[in-house]
Formats: C-alpha cells, structure tokens, sequence
C-alpha cells in the first residue's frame, strides 16, 4: 500500500470544488457557518473554542488517515462545529479501540465485513483509564482531556458512547465508498447502513424510514418522475443532468458506472415495422480481477431517452473535435458524458485512453442540480437531498414492493449472490401510502406536477375558439353525469391521452378558474380507495397518484388566485 486512494494523484483535484488554497497555501474549507477553516496543519480550529488536533488521531500516515480527513473536511462543509468535533472524537475513539485490539487500522483491507463486528466488542471490552490522583496526568482513550481522578479507576464505556461511536464509523465507511476509495466497498456500505446498533436513535436501518439518507419517499418520487417525463418533452439546454437522473432512477447505478459508460454503449435497432429498439450496456465495475470494461449487462432504454442519448452524441462531437487534436483517437475512449477538458495528469501514462472521463463528484453535481432546477421539494417541505445512493434505494426499495424476488432484486443490482440484497426485504415495507383529499391537497406543492396554466375563462385559452379543445368531466356520484367542462387543451395534435385524468399532468393544459376541481379530485380519491379496499396490485392503486395530486395542484392554484382577486378587490 502506497498511501494513494483509488483516485491516485488527482484526489486533491477532485476535492477542489469543496476547498480552495488560499494565497499563503493553506488549505481552507467553507464551513457551514460561512467560515474559512484552515486544514493544512495538525491542528483545524472550528471555531473560538473548538479545534481538532491529529496528533491524537492513532492513525499513520496513509490512505486512512487521508481519507479520514477528507471526510472531516466534508463535515466542517455541511455540520455545525460542534458535530464535527463529535464526530473526530467518535472517530479517535473507534481508532483507538481498534489499535489497542491490535487491528490493522492504517490499511482499508482492515475495514471488511468483519470488522463492524469485531471493533463493536472491542469497544465493549475497552475500559476507559482515567487519570491518577495529584500532579500527575494522563490522556483517557475516549476524550483526550487531562483531568485529575482517583489512580486506577476504571469505568467501561456506556452503551450511548459505543453506538456513537459505531455510527461514526458507519458515516466514514459510507462517504469512503461514495467517493469510491481503494479498499471501500460500495455494498458493504449498505450492509452498514443496515446494521442496528442500538442505544442511540441514529442506529436505525437508514433503509426503514430515513428521510434523508433512505429511499425517496413515495411523494419526492413522483415529483422526480413528473419533472423527468416533462424535460423528455422539452429537453434542456444540457442534456447532461437529465440523463444523469433518468440513468440512476431507471437502473440504480453508481456514478462510477456512469464514468465508464462510452458512446457506443448506446445500442440502437431498427424494428421491421419502422420502429426503434435501444439498449445501454452498463459496465459491470463491481466485479473484481476484471477491467471496468470487460463485462456488461444490456438494459433497455425508453425511446424517447434513447433519442436524447444520440442527441447528447451529438452535443459530444465538438468536445472529441478538440480533445484528440494532435492525438490518434482510435486509441481514445469516448465517454457518454465526457469532461470538458483531458486530465493532463493521465497523458502520457497506460490509462491516458480515459483521460476525457468525468470525475464522480461531476454526477453528483448533475443530480443536485437538476433537483434545484426544478425546485422539487422534501415531503416536509425542505430542500430534497439527492444522491446516486438514494436513488439506488429507491430502485431496490420499489422492485422489491412491487413482488421482485431476491434473485430477481439481486440481477437488477448486478449481484452475484443474494448476500447483499437480502437487507431490502428485511426493511421489506408493502403499505400503500394513504391518500386522503386533505393530504393531497398538502402534498400538492410538494410534489409540483401540475405544470400548465390557470386560466381564468375559455375566452383567455389558447385555442379559446375551438369548442374541440374543451376537457370534459362526469361526476360519477350523478345520476344523469352531465359533462361539466374542466379546463381547454393547448395542443393542436392528436395526443392519445385518456382525457381528462392524464390532462392534469400535461403541460399543455389550461385548467379554467371555476373549473369542478375539487370533484375531479374527489372522484380520483374514490377510485383509489375503492381500489384499496378491495386489495388491488400496488401498481394498481398507486396509477393514478400523479393526477390526484396534479389535480390537488390545481385545487390549491385556483383557492389562491380566487382568495387573491377577493383580497384586492376589498
């Protein structure tokens, strides 16, 4: 082991969008207070009165070392300085524990699938040696401070301690595995993130219920899906975040895959009858012994993403015009989503055929930006945190609601056992979200679906004159169901679409002002408890989620703007 992560050289590179080097040369970390922490020495001062000191980390320096500080640095971005002083008292303390159980702890090979285990009764073995009496002084194991106590009084760690600890261990392991260090598996961090660890709340399987780092709840989801199949129709200027999402969503895939995935992983086959088949072939990068490349599993692609990706090779076509000026591109690999520029760093060595690939933390970009873009929201309303992480847990989560067996769970994962998979059908939850009209109607702005315009009358619509482009609908609880009009159609095509309930959800249509909303929405809730009732298949139920809360948009929109006009005109 030389002391390099799997990112060699250009680790410090890739963390550069976090920290920059201020002109003295140090290094200096954002924090989330808005501070400049300066991390280049032994000691980071987090604020007046916290600061961490690595001399008292028993760690060598290596690649555990460094990756504990990376992720320390990640911490001072995004906690309080008082949980990232917790957290590298946690982390001391499992180290500590560790060396005194003389375990390999300054190599990742150590940190297996045994070792949650064995540092688990290493901490519960470990006794705490508290100072002697009078002048003399000394460090305890667990917080470093020198403070005088009865000679050899010893006092076990409490069980909230230990779960802390644990739980300190758990967030490292899980951030080395995202940024894919050497040694760090990424299925063995869901493996943790399952593990219960009792005597502290944080200790919960993270796939049960957790809104922040578990699967997207059934809502956020929705919300994702809506804003995707309304970007497929207008695509943005950039292709890259909509694919980058569509591509976790649909097959659950780390960013790492995505690094690897070249232009002619988009299989393209024309159909006898004029229609067109594609397929993507995923690089299986999990296996070990074998290049990134060498296996793949082939998943099909919906048509309409299969366009965008040949668009987005297109788009690729004036990067590749200067990437291989002066070199002999048939010997370069030509990423789907290449960087902008080659990384110079790779020139000149074996693998300078992947100098144009996009770093990882490029993917996640990707993904926060599209959900920032769209302005899709948390089910508390909170800004919605998504990684490639959750987005796998979603995937898993879903299959394995919808009746997916652990062999089936474990090939859409690209398992090659059940080991691994199993922890999904543990936190196995088959309820159906329940949906009443009030908590649709608070869910609305979450979910953001209804994406056309509230018109006050037909005379306002466009189309206004055309009596075709009326949307009708029958109140089923009527005994003549006359067709009340809803709202006007803004196409000027055939669309196919099952009019009125698919309307709510196109971007084309114009809901009027005093349109029956509130018994569209009533009508929907009917059927989907109706449904319910009598034990129909999730997928079922669950159809027409969109709509209903498309349609509890539109009730929300139309309460606003008439409480408005009211308001301004007393």
């Amino acid at each position: 082991m030389t002391g390099k992560v799997s990112k060699g050289a250009s680790a410090h590179a890739a963390a550069s969008e976090h920290w920059e080097s201020d002109r003295d040369g140090q290094l200096s970390v954002l924090s989330k207070a808005g501070e400049r922490i300066d991390t280049s020495g032994e000691i980071w001062l987090l604020a007046a009165a916290k600061r961490v000191n690595w001399a008292c980390m028993p760690l060598a320096k290596g690649p555990v070392l460094h990756a504990v500080q990376e992720h320390v640095r990640n911490l001072i971005r995004t906690g309080s300085a008082d949980y990232v002083f917790a957290q590298f008292q946690n982390l001391r303390r499992l180290f500590a524990a560790g060396k005194s159980a003389k375990f390999s702890i300054d190599v990742p090979e150590a940190y297996d699938e045994t070792f949650f285990v064995k540092i688990r009764q290493a901490l519960s073995d470990v006794l705490k040696r508290q100072p002697a009496a009078g002048n003399r002084k000394a460090r305890d194991v667990d917080g470093g401070r020198t403070t005088a106590k009865p000679k050899n009084s010893r006092k076990a760690f409490s069980k909230g301690t230990i779960a802390n600890t644990l739980d300190a261990y758990r967030r490292w392991f899980v951030f080395c595995a995202d940024e894919e260090y050497e040694g760090f598996d990424q299925e063995l961090a869901t493996v943790l993130e399952n593990q219960v660890i009792g005597g502290n709340p944080k200790g919960r399987a993270v796939l049960s219920d957790d809104p922040n780092e578990g699967p997207l709840r059934h809502v956020e989801t929705l919300a994702l899906q809506v804003r995707l199949l309304a970007e497929m129709q207008t695509p943005p200027d950039s292709l890259d975040e909509l694919l980058v999402m569509w591509t976790c969503m649909s097959f659950g895939i780390y960013p790492k895959a995505m690094q690897y995935l070249n232009e002619e992983d988009l299989i393209r086959t024309d159909l006898p009858d004029g229609g067109v088949r594609y397929e993507l072939r995923i690089p299986r990068l999990k296996k070990r012994g074998v290049n990134p490349r060498d296996e793949f599993h082939v998943r099909p692609v919906d048509p309409r993403i299969g366009k965008l990706f040949e668009q987005k090779k297109l788009e690729n076509q004036a990067i590749w015009k200067y990437a291989f000026m002066g070199r002999d591109s048939r010997y370069m690999q030509r990423p789907m989503f290449p960087a902008s520029s080659r990384d110079l760093s790779l020139v000149g060595t074996p693998f300078e055929a992947h100098a144009m690939r996009s770093r990882k933390a490029w993917f996640a970009k990707q993904l926060e930006h599209f959900v920032e873009r769209a302005a899709i929201r948390a089910e508390d309303g909170s800004p919605l945190r998504v990684t490639a992480r959750r987005l796998r847990y979603t995937f898993a989560t879903r299959l394995v609601k919808e009746g997916a067996s652990p062999t089936e769970l474990a090939q859409a994962l690209d398992h090659s056992d059940l080991q691994h998979v199993m922890v999904y059908f543990n936190n196995r939850s088959d309820m159906v979200v329940s949906l009443d009209k009030a908590f649709a109607l608070r869910l609305a702005p979450v979910a953001q679906i209804f994406m056309g315009v509230v018109i006050k009358n037909e005379t306002e619509a466009l189309r206004g004159d055309d009596p075709a482009s009326r949307i009708h609908f029958a109140d089923s609880t009527e005994q003549k169901k006359t067709l009340r009009p809803v709202g006007s159609c803004g196409s000027f095509g055939f669309c196919g679409l099952h009019a009125h309930i698919a309307c709510y959800t196109c971007f084309k249509f114009q809901p009027w002002l005093e349109g029956p909303h509130e018994k569209v929405l009533e009508e929907l809730l009917r059927e989907r408890e109706d449904l319910l009732n009598r034990g129909a298949d999730l997928k079922i139920v669950e159809a027409n989620d969109l709509p209903i809360l498309a349609v509890a948009q539109v009730v929300r929109r139309c309460q606003e703007i008439i409480q408005y006009e009211s308001q301004t005109q007393a």
